[in-house]
């Protein structure tokens, strides 16, 4: 059963990352995910092992805490490197590693990223899920299951009826957490004259 949960669990992650809006993704440059040290002469670097897509690579040459986005590049068709420099870098990825242009030359850099990563899978059934609106997600997940257990039961439609009750509230729950990034772009402050509106905070 646990693995029903795991799989529903990561169906939920990826469509949930899937929204944007800075859902699943976290940034390097902290005490527990710190940035990629640069090496003199090397320009291929391993991607953190809980990376599954990244959004923003930015690199820092000089050690300064001054960094610069690397922009994407397909090096097959990339016959010049010289056209790369500190201030206007490149990136590419090749299964799990980042090659970076130009190619570092000093070891005093770093490089800093913004990806959506794997969570970690469900160690028990009792678990909250690490995601937004999780008692929603759960309800959607629960049918998820039930569905699984039907399929390996051999009834089809038992388990078609809970898939589209899973497929129904992952709708509502994608819906729900959608909205979450709009933004009123006038608050009325509760003071005197906000009946009117004459104090806002913008």
């Amino acid at each position: 059963f646990l693995n029903y949960l795991n799989e529903g669990y990561l169906d939920l992650w990826v469509r949930m990352t899937g929204l944007g809006q800075g859902y699943g993704t976290k940034k390097t440059g902290t005490i527990e995910d710190p940035d990629i040290a640069l090496v003199s002469g090397q320009n291929t670097y391993t991607m953190p092992p809980d990376m599954l897509r990244p959004v923003k690579i930015a690199l820092d040459y000089v050690g300064n805490g001054k960094f610069v986005r690397a922009r994407k590049f397909d090096p097959l068709l990339t016959e010049d490197d010289n056209q790369f420099s500190e201030s206007s870098p490149r990136q590419s990825l090749f299964h799990n590693h980042i090659e970076i242009n130009p190619v570092p030359k000093a070891s005093a850099g770093r490089m800093r990223l913004w990806y959506v990563f794997m969570p970690a899978m469900l160690i028990n059934a009792t678990e909250v899920l690490r995601i937004p609106a999780a008692e929603m997600a759960t309800k959607s997940l629960i049918d998820f299951c039930i569905a699984r257990v039907y399929e390996k039961a051999y009834k089809p439609e038992r388990a078609s009826y809970f898939l589209q009750a899973y497929e129904n509230g992952v709708t509502a729950w994608l819906s729900s957490i959608a909205v979450r990034d709009q933004e009123t772009e006038v608050v009325h402050s509760f003071a005197s004259g906000w009946e009117d509106g004459s104090e806002v905070i913008y």
